[in-house]
């Protein structure tokens, strides 16, 4: 949501803010402050806005889906600017299927290599990380809802051996979700055989 560029100290935006779950709006007040910053009345559904800033964001788990957001600016003097309005968006969602289809990665898999595929909502942004924090890949959910991201030997290298865990989150957000995975590429011994061989 844009803020008035010519505000001066002092002038006033509400926003009529429906809240995730809510069915009423709920006023939502930021104040224009000397240094140019905005100051929230209730920070936890619009947070206040640093010096510089232009925007007021609305998290997006703090706004009813769909719901129309209505903003008017008022001076100091009490004159009141004309209603502005705009209708908010879904919140971000994110899921990972089944890894490698056992969520076990085995030798042949992180040689070959191979997909973690999942899904979330159109055009956002999925970025996936390991236990570590490194990043595996990111991709773009299509219109089918759907994203994939490949997998290569050196980012299971890079895991080890054992447990671990995949997180697919998406960008811009917190929201996230994870997959407890195992890496199990060390090929069992061979067996030993002994003894002679039995005549016929």
């Amino acid at each position: 949501m844009g803020l008035p560029a010519d505000a001066k100290p002092g002038d006033k935006v509400t926003v009529q803010v429906t809240p995730e779950n809510g069915t009423a709006a709920v006023p939502v007040t930021l104040t224009k402050n000397a240094d140019g910053s905005w100051t929230s009345d209730n920070t936890d559904t619009i947070p206040s806005v640093a010096a510089g800033g232009t925007t007021a964001t609305i998290p997006a788990d703090k706004v009813a889906d769909g719901s129309t957001v209505k903003a008017t600016a008022q001076d100091a003097a009490g004159n009141q600017s004309a209603e502005g309005s705009t209708t908010a968006g879904s919140n971000p969602s994110v899921a990972i299927d089944k890894v490698a289809g056992d969520d076990v990665v085995n030798k042949a898999e992180a040689a070959a290599g191979f997909n973690v595929t999942g899904t979330g909502k159109e055009g956002q942004t999925i970025v996936l990380t390991d236990a570590s924090g490194n990043k595996v890949g990111e991709s773009v959910v299509k219109a089918d809802g759907t994203w994939s991201i490949p997998v290569s030997q050196a980012n299971i290298t890079a895991m080890g051996e054992g447990a671990d865990k995949l997180t697919a989150t998406v960008k811009g957000s917190s929201v996230s979700a994870a997959k407890e995975i195992s890496v199990d590429t060390v090929a069992p011994s061979a067996p030993t055989v002994s003894g002679e061989p039995t005549a016929k």
